[in-house]
């Protein structure tokens, strides 16, 4: 008898008969595993190279560096720079992805987290130099609120518009193209970095953006999307968002604080710089320029997430206006990619997949606009 078949006495059996591998993560994340679950390490043929803190050069400094900053939350470490993840196939003058890590703005580094892992992979994936910012951190007795970390993250980034991270050498020919990245609060931050960009008069770093891709983003700052309650964790059946298993006003709270704390006002939580999601509400002058732009969008999110409320009514509202692919992976949780297991997990893989397709077709010109796709796990 098929699978299908077989017959199961609840939801939980019901996932582990037909999905195993997302079962196993309900079955570890609910057992407060998710860290001990997390895809780590540099992948082989992958070399990873350290940008300093302040490697720019004189005449660049305050505009194109790897700023250095402090950490109150671990007495006052001095942190900054960059992490280059280059794979074997590429050099200098290669095509690159800055990509910014998530962490609820608050935690998270180029090689933390499983940041090294998904990076190696992109880079692999995709035959682009990743580079990943230590950029300086929000959170509770540190002084960095969101335009101050925007900044520096816009001075790494001109950084690499202007020097090339193999060679750290100052660019000689034109720079290559470059892919604005990032995952849940880091997604929102490369969107930030694109608006700014795209205000930014002397259009440096416009002419050199080629694509924007995020993965599973956080762009509604306000926390009002209705999926904070539908697609709240349900313990009886393991169903919901995994990664967020708090009570689901609980969970809403805990965003909505951590957005407070990284803008520093309740009235810039429906700013359109830092709470990208609110560009579908009303008309906008950064509308309008994205409009203009027409800069090539990539969007995945998992269908059980939390955030696919405000992810999926941000496509629907602008995906006849900016050219966007947004894919929606069926029963998939927040950062479903970040995670490894033994299982086959078939999601993870396709939306990886979906994203290098993404980068390759940018890359060669020949990338058309998707609209809303759907994913679900093939059954026989």
């Amino acid at each position: 008898e098929s699978p299908a078949e077989i017959k199961s006495t609840n939801t939980k059996d019901a996932r582990l008969r037909d999905q195993p591998g997302l079962a196993f993560f309900a079955e570890a994340f609910a057992a407060g595993q998710d860290e001990t679950h997390l895809q780590r390490g540099c992948e082989p043929g992958v070399t990873m190279i350290e940008l300093a803190p302040t490697s720019g050069l004189e005449e660049d400094k305050g505009e194109a560096e790897w700023p250095l900053w402090n950490d109150a939350w671990n007495e006052d470490t001095a942190r900054g720079g960059a992490v280059a993840f280059v794979p074997a196939d590429a050099g200098v003058g290669s095509a690159c992805i800055y990509f910014v890590h998530g962490g609820g703005f608050e935690y998270g580094g180029p090689v933390e987290d499983g940041y090294d892992s998904l990076c190696s992979r992109l880079a692999k994936g995709s035959g682009h130099i990743v580079v990943c910012p230590d950029h300086p951190l929000s959170g509770e007795n540190r002084p960095f609120k969101a335009p101050d970390i925007l900044q520096a993250l816009v001075r790494g980034l001109r950084w690499l518009v202007r020097f090339d991270p193999v060679s750290k050498e100052r660019r000689t020919s034109s720079p290559p193209q470059i892919v604005l990245a990032g995952d849940s609060a880091g997604a929102t931050q490369a969107f930030s970095l694109l608006l700014l960009a795209l205000s930014e008069e002397s259009e440096e770093l416009k002419k050199c953006l080629a694509g924007l891709a995020l993965v599973s983003p956080w762009l509604d700052l306000t926390c009002g999307s209705h999926t904070y309650v539908s697609n709240a964790f349900a313990a009886e059946a393991n169903t919901g968002d995994l990664a967020f298993r708090a009570h689901a006003d609980e969970n809403r709270a805990g965003f909505k604080g951590m957005g407070l704390t990284y803008t520093g006002s309740a009235d810039l939580l429906k700013d359109c710089l830092f709470s990208p999601y609110w560009l579908s509400r009303a008309e906008s002058n950064l509308l309008m320029g994205l409009q203009a732009w027409q800069i090539p969008t990539w969007i995945c999110t998992g269908a059980s997430e939390t955030l696919a409320g405000e992810v999926l009514d941000f496509a629907q509202q602008l995906q006849n206006q900016i050219p966007l692919e947004l894919w929606l992976h069926e029963g998939m949780f927040h950062d479903w990619v970040m995670y490894s297991t033994d299982h086959p997990f078939p999601s993870k893989d396709a939306a990886m997949q979906q994203l290098f397709d993404f980068l390759r077709d940018i890359r060669a010109g020949t990338w058309k606009p998707k609209g809303i796709q759907y994913y679900i796990d093939p059954w026989k």
